[in-house]
């Protein structure tokens, strides 16, 4: 599922919950003209008892959706790298100069943009400090693939990247796709 199904179905979930408690509370007060509660225990105990496979099939789904929702959502809170924060390129009487990660990646991405046969690729910062590392994916073209020259113009690029942003050096994971073929390097 993604974020938009998981808010879906606890929003639905939500609701369900809302309602019924509000039916109760509105029970409760005498709002609502509903039979005595022993009455409506012992209607829905007949309703259980004629028709167990259904009610049990529905609280077996309203409890793996449950616990479904639950684990993708502690999942991807635990469990995915949060984005990194900004690198600080200088901090000096005039201000401070940052760089969101955004800004990065777009300038490795269109620094590899220039290399022939790579067809598209995919940068992502991963962590910052005195050697960040990135995650790169190249897509080059079947006709024109080059590993070697693609790997090549990646550290070039990493090498600039290092420079432009006075830092040690870049740690990267490279990902070079050529058709259905993946390969991959890490480049310290």
């Amino acid at each position: 599922m993604s974020r938009r199904a998981d808010r879906v179905v606890i929003a639905v979930l939500g609701l369900v919950l809302a309602g019924l408690g509000t039916v109760l509370v509105l029970a409760a007060g005498e709002v609502l003209d509903l039979d005595e509660p022993a009455a409506l225990l012992d209607r829905a105990a007949r309703s259980i008892d004629q028709r167990p496979a259904l009610w049990l099939g529905l609280l077996a789904l309203a409890a793996g959706l449950l616990v479904a929702t639950g684990a993708r959502v502690l999942r991807r809170s635990l469990l995915r790298p949060s984005r990194p924060a900004a690198i600080e390129l200088s901090d000096g009487p005039r201000g401070r100069t940052r760089l969101v990660p955004a800004a990065i990646e777009r300038a490795v991405r269109a620094d590899l943009r220039h290399v022939d046969g790579i067809r598209a690729s995919r940068v992502t910062l991963r962590t910052t400090g005195p050697r960040p590392r990135l995650r790169v994916v190249l897509t080059l073209d079947p006709a024109l693939a080059d590993v070697a020259a693609a790997r090549a113009a990646t550290e070039a690029a990493y090498r600039r990247l290092a420079t432009c942003l006075a830092l040690e050096g870049v740690r990267a994971d490279l990902v070079v796709r050529v058709g259905k073929r993946s390969t991959v390097s890490r480049v310290h």
